[in-house]
């Protein structure tokens, strides 16, 4: 059952830990992603985040797991914030953990994002009605000083997003307005949030179309066979 409090942040770095410490000040239910259990032992036991710098406050990340069913189970919805490059792997961690109903929105999606996601999901077995969106750039500038201890620089003033399906993105510009009032904006098409981020470069598009052509169902290049806490049957290699 979709819980409409429950956030999930995927991804523990500076902007992982920044967005799921200023959601949880909002009064939302955050989880949030690690992909090792020793990252998540990293975080302090009571799951106190301070956040410093624009924003002073502290707020309480209810779950620190790298179990992704525990994470995203019940999130009406799913922030991934890990850099484009990983996430075939986080598609398909999900892909079978995923319910009717959830938003996934990827910050940012950088270029074609969304495309690539859905077919790596698809490809790992979701069969679920979700909505897949994108802004063209990550909501804030911040960095950790130290674990759970973000500190944001300053927040754009203007951040543009899209739906995969363009019909789908006027219920996330109402999901997501409320949480950064005035910000958020929506865009004609994932097209426009692919060509206006700074990683729209030619290497980009190559790998796009070697991401196509290359790789053979069931693979990709990141992951080994093996055993994994999570709901899929590959992991990611460590280092």
């Amino acid at each position: 059952m979709i819980d409409q409090n429950k956030i999930a942040v995927i991804s523990s770095g500076n902007g992982a830990q920044t967005m799921a410490a200023y959601l949880a000040i909002l009064g939302f239910s955050v989880s949030l992603y690690v992909r090792e259990k020793a990252r998540a032992e990293m975080f302090p036991a009571d799951h106190v985040f301070h956040l410093e710098g624009i924003i002073k406050a502290k707020s309480v990340v209810g779950i620190i797991s790298n179990e992704m069913h525990e994470v995203i189970r019940g999130a009406y919805l799913i922030m991934v914030t890990t850099p484009a490059q990983y996430h075939p792997f986080i598609a398909q961690e999900m892909a079978s953990c995923l319910e009717d109903g959830q938003i996934i929105v990827l910050n940012p999606g950088r270029t074609f994002g969304t495309y690539v996601f859905k077919k790596d999901m698809e490809e790992f077995g979701n069969d679920k009605n979700v909505i897949l969106a994108e802004p063209e750039t990550f909501v804030f500038a911040s960095r950790c000083i130290r674990v759970a201890e973000p500190f944001i620089h300053s927040i754009k003033s203007t951040v543009n997003v899209a739906a995969h399906n363009p019909g789908d993105t006027s219920r996330v510009i109402e999901v997501l307005s409320p949480k950064f009032p005035g910000i958020i904006k929506p865009a004609k098409s994932t097209l426009f949030t692919s060509f206006t981020n700074i990683g729209m470069v030619f290497p980009s598009i190559t790998d796009l179309t070697q991401h196509n052509q290359n790789r053979k169902p069931g693979k990709i290049p990141l992951l080994q066979p093996g055993n994994h806490t999570s709901c899929s049957k590959y992991h990611r290699p460590d280092g």
